[in-house]
């Protein structure tokens, strides 16, 4: 048990055992704050990766990560999201799988599509498949942010 949880720890414990949560991802789960946002960002570089995981953990947020399409699936089926923050260009495939999936699970979750396609038929594509933004990279930290606090 991780030191400063207090009566919280008891909490996340009873609540992890009631919705069934895998055991390898309970410590991952046990972390997610109830009131935070939880985002599942998906991005195979992994610079970008831990830079976006410190800098929306600094903003508070609940960040878990996935490097492949597989991964975010898998991920998408067992835990609670309510951001999902997704790059389009994966090694295993297509983001945008993803994001249909996501939308089928969970229509309310906001997505956010993290790209260098940046073509109008990429726009157009992406909002016809459930993105509810779309930010090409290099993209400002700040508008994200700012999007992730609507």
């Amino acid at each position: 048990e991780r030191r400063g949880f207090g009566w919280h720890a008891g909490i996340y414990r009873a609540f992890v055992r009631r919705v069934n949560v895998p055991s390898r991802l309970r410590p991952i789960w046990r972390l997610l704050r109830l009131e935070s946002v939880n985002v599942l960002l998906v991005e195979d570089h992994q610079e970008t990766r831990q830079t976006l995981l410190s800098l929306l953990g600094r903003c508070g947020h609940t960040v878990i990560t996935a490097e492949t399409v597989a991964e975010a699936l898998e991920l998408l089926g067992e835990v609670r999201v309510h951001v999902l923050l997704c790059d389009l260009g994966l090694p295993d495939g297509d983001g945008l799988e993803i994001v249909a999936k996501a939308k089928k699970l969970n229509p309310d979750i906001k997505a956010i599509a993290l790209t260098a396609r940046d073509t109008d038929d990429d726009y157009r594509l992406g909002f016809d498949i459930g993105c509810d933004h779309y930010l090409t990279k290099p993209f400002d930290f700040g508008e994200l942010r700012t999007l992730l606090n609507r």
